[in-house]
């Protein structure tokens, strides 16, 4: 495809509104774990009900690994609450519970592994 002045200009407007659309895109999401009736949402991962029990929200699935009655323990451990008054349960959809983490790294380091592999 040969860059003529019209693709030049159509490649810098597409960039362009990408670069500004990133820029204003929402960096902040709220919590959309609701509370019921004598409950409190501390975070988006704890809610404590006025009678002392903890719900704690858990956005991993559960396919073994134990992370659900991990983390119960760990919230349990932390709040100095009774185990018997802890529970989990999943967390609802939202950006408040995305793995942002999981793929950094991944574009930049990228490269070096398939350049390894070329090798």
């Amino acid at each position: 495809m040969a860059v003529t002045r019209r693709n030049l200009l159509i490649a810098a407007g597409v960039g362009g509104g990408l670069a500004i659309g990133w820029a204003v895109w929402p960096r902040r999401h709220g919590i959309n774990w609701t509370a019921g009736e004598g409950e409190h949402v501390i975070n988006a991962f704890i809610k404590i009900g006025v009678d002392g029990r903890v719900t704690v929200a858990v956005p991993q699935a559960e396919m073994g690994q134990g992370i659900w009655s991990a983390l119960a323990q760990i919230a349990a451990d932390e709040l100095g609450a009774d185990w018997n008054a802890v529970g989990v349960e999943p967390a609802p959809l939202g950006a408040a519970y995305a793995n942002h983490g999981m793929m950094d790294g991944t574009v930049a380091g990228m490269p070096a592994v398939v350049r390894g592999i070329a090798a």
